[in-house]
């Protein structure tokens, strides 16, 4: 009865009334197809439920919807419903079933819908809201996806305090890239707040909203996780493969970070006043200690102390020596948690041949620049250099050489002969 004879979708009430004893419903679907649906009275009223439930959806989205307000008049109800996409909607339906509509409104997930509706119609990624306006019953927000594709949101004023602490993080995020920003001021001036937040990529933006939002917005901004803006700020917006940091400079206004990405090479910058904590430790120390070429984790070598840098050199087991400059205070903040970086993967990893990821077998070993280099080839024929820091962990050196201890040409298990000192190397 309620499916259009079009195309086959849902249809949905739009207005009812009762006429001769006859339930008249006026119904449409999403594909914009109109129809009339007839049911005896005393039929609607034991299918009331089932009935009434179609009012509560959006006939252009079939998003679930709020009631937000009702007008009688005479035998008929006047209400208006709030659909987070496309607004206010006027519904009409007949008096005798107001008590079951309102009781149909409290089991409606309209929840569900106004957080699906936060994802961008065109490309799926989640809106940033630029703007908040105060309507009358509902909220108007403006908002726009990190690839510009800009739309507006309905949401009930009287929504669950959880729910707009949710969308008010939006707020507090870069309506160009999406990224977690920082509240660096906020003006109130009568009924409206502007907002001026900071991008890492971007910088500066201003927002208005509502001044009696900024209270739960704060606290809404206190509950984004100490890492976030960090987490974020280090994956590539065009690949979403995470950055390496080449260099840090600290100045008044916070930290400048100096990345490159591993997978295309596109270095960026990003700006950020930062606040020090464990988990944004972590996130720094690891895209310090990774590649700039492959992402790989590498290890800390011969670090040099000057008045107002530190300059260090990290080892990738595939690609070699690469510089990193930082201030003086970051490099005492990651050098606490260096030795908790898990290297351990990306020595298994390197452990296999770049061009066909067969295992690798060892030829030679020389101790060169004070590095130990590893002379290696797969099967395959195909020849390389890996590269570790002398002083790794005995358990660490001991997997590696069982790894490499094969013959070069059979690939049989070697067994040990000989192992003679001579000076600065050993003869095995």
């Amino acid at each position: 009865m309620f499916t259009c004879k079009k195309c086959s979708q849902q249809l949905y009430i739009q207005a009812a009334e009762i006429k001769d004893k006859i339930l008249k419903m006026d119904v449409q679907c999403v594909n914009g197809h109109r129809s009339v649906r007839r049911l005896a009275a005393h039929q609607a009223q034991e299918m009331a439920p089932d009935l009434f439930k179609k009012l509560f959806m959006c006939t252009d989205c079939a998003s679930s919807m709020t009631q937000l307000s009702t007008i009688p008049h005479h035998s008929q109800i006047e209400s208006t419903f709030l659909c987070p996409i496309h607004g206010p909607v006027k519904r009409e339906f007949p008096v005798q079933f107001q008590s079951i509509v309102e009781i149909l409104g409290a089991d409606v997930d309209s929840l569900g819908s106004i957080l699906d509706s936060f994802k961008c119609l065109a490309c799926g990624q989640v809106y940033a809201v630029s703007g908040i306006r105060n309507r009358s019953g509902f909220l108007e927000m403006l908002v726009r996806c990190s690839n510009g594709h800009k739309a507006v949101r309905y949401v009930p004023d009287n929504a669950e305090e959880e729910l707009l602490k949710q969308l008010l993080q939006r707020v507090v995020h870069c309506d160009r890239c999406g990224l977690p920003s920082t509240i660096t001021r906020i003006e109130v001036n009568r009924d409206t707040a502007k907002i001026q937040v900071s991008c890492p990529l971007h910088g500066s933006d201003r927002k208005e909203i509502p001044a009696d939002l900024v209270d739960l917005m704060k606290q809404a901004a206190s509950e984004i996780p100490e890492d976030a803006v960090v987490r974020a700020m280090l994956v590539s917006s065009d690949c979403h493969f995470p950055l390496t940091i080449r260099s840090i400079e600290g100045d008044e206004s916070g930290y400048k970070f100096r990345c490159i990405c591993p997978s295309d090479g596109h270095t960026t910058t990003r700006n950020i006043p930062l606040t020090w904590s464990n988990p944004v430790i972590d996130r720094v120390a690891t895209a310090l200690f990774s590649c700039n070429e492959c992402g790989l984790l590498t290890h800390g070598h011969e670090v040099k102390r000057r008045k107002k840098s530190v300059e260090f050199r990290v080892v990738c087991p595939i690609h070699g020596v690469m510089q990193r400059d930082v201030p003086p205070d970051v490099f005492d903040h990651i050098k606490e948690r260096e030795s908790m970086i898990d290297r351990l993967p990306s020595i298994v990893r390197s452990l296999s041949c770049e061009k066909c990821n067969m295992p690798l077998f060892l030829r030679d070993v020389e101790d060169k620049r004070g590095l130990i280099e590893f002379d290696v080839e797969c099967r395959n024929g195909h020849r390389a250099k890996r590269f570790f820091v002398p002083g790794l962990p005995q358990e660490t050196l001991v997997n590696l050489y069982k790894h490499f201890y094969q013959c070069p040409e059979c690939y049989d298990s070697l067994d040990l002969v000989y192992a003679e000192q001579r000076g600065r190397e050993s003869r095995v």
